[in-house]
């Protein structure tokens, strides 16, 4: 099992030497930064699962640093915690929270409290990426029983028009009952409910679209719908089936929406989109 990971951004050898003691105590991996600049580097390289963040620091304090840690999709959703020992107001707290940490600690700290709180944010943020993945593969598998039967549908649909060309000589009331059937058949099959889908995806992942739209405004609804169905990882045969359209079509989209994102040929396309 991978060890969490915890950045120390403070420019006080001391009290990062401390805080880097106590987290190894706790089992966890440690990585420190000297500022805020180099800290936004470190997160944005590594991905740690929380940031003890210093607000008075050199060259970027932590307020700034948590700016625009929240503004990198891919470093917007790691948990921080504020530490100071001057800004400790009622006014500095709102400042930090409203800023986007999920908890603060004043300097100078007891032993206790720094690993109440490192514990309580990685236990939250545990519960929290646990429930989003059992909803993400109950969508998953609901939206996948749906593609399974709309390949069931589709094999059934061909034979009967293979039928209906056969009889339509030999038996003109039958093949007229066929066409019945296949116009029947073919309502069902491309019933998707995409308003449905689209509010219980929203409520899992409801940053999805805002953050994806915010980087990539010019992305039509067809391709923002491609985007929703590879996010929960489903393949080309999946999409094509629930989405009604050929194999090929979904690859041609899948080929075209790479270049609209602009994206390297080398980087996985669903997880690029899984960052947002």
């Amino acid at each position: 099992m991978t060890l969490q990971t915890i950045l120390i951004v403070d420019d006080d050898p001391f009290i990062q030497a401390y805080m880097a003691k106590v987290i190894n105590e706790l089992g966890y991996e440690v990585i420190t930064a000297n500022n805020g600049k180099s800290g936004l580097e470190t997160a944005g390289a590594l991905l740690p699962d929380l940031i003890l963040l210093d607000w008075n620091m050199p060259e970027m304090d932590g307020i700034e640093t948590l700016s625009r840690l929240k503004q990198n999709h891919k470093t917007k959703m790691i948990p921080a915690i504020m530490v100071t020992g001057i800004m400790t107001s009622h006014e500095n707290m709102k400042t930090a929270l409203d800023a986007g940490v999920v908890d603060f600690l004043r300097k100078p700290f007891e032993k206790t409290e720094l690993i109440t709180r490192i514990r309580s944010v990685l236990k939250c943020n545990t519960f929290y990426d646990e429930a989003i993945a059992r909803k993400d593969k109950q969508l998953t598998s609901a939206t996948l029983q749906l593609a399974q039967q709309n390949e069931l549908t589709k094999v059934i649909y061909t034979k009967l028009e293979t039928l209906r060309e056969q009889t339509r000589e030999t038996d003109a009331a039958l093949s007229d009952s066929i066409n019945f059937l296949l116009a029947d058949i073919k309502s069902r099959y491309a019933t998707f409910n995409w308003e449905k889908f689209q509010e219980q995806f929203n409520a899992i992942h409801e940053s999805f679209y805002k953050n994806l739209l915010s980087r990539h405004k010019d992305l039509t609804p067809a391709e923002m719908k491609l985007c929703t169905l590879l996010r929960l990882n489903l393949d080309t045969k999946e999409i094509a089936a629930i989405s009604v359209q050929s194999y090929d079509s979904v690859r041609v989209a899948r080929t075209r929406l790479r270049n609209t994102l602009t994206i390297d040929s080398e980087e996985n396309l669903v997880s690029y989109l899984m960052q947002f």
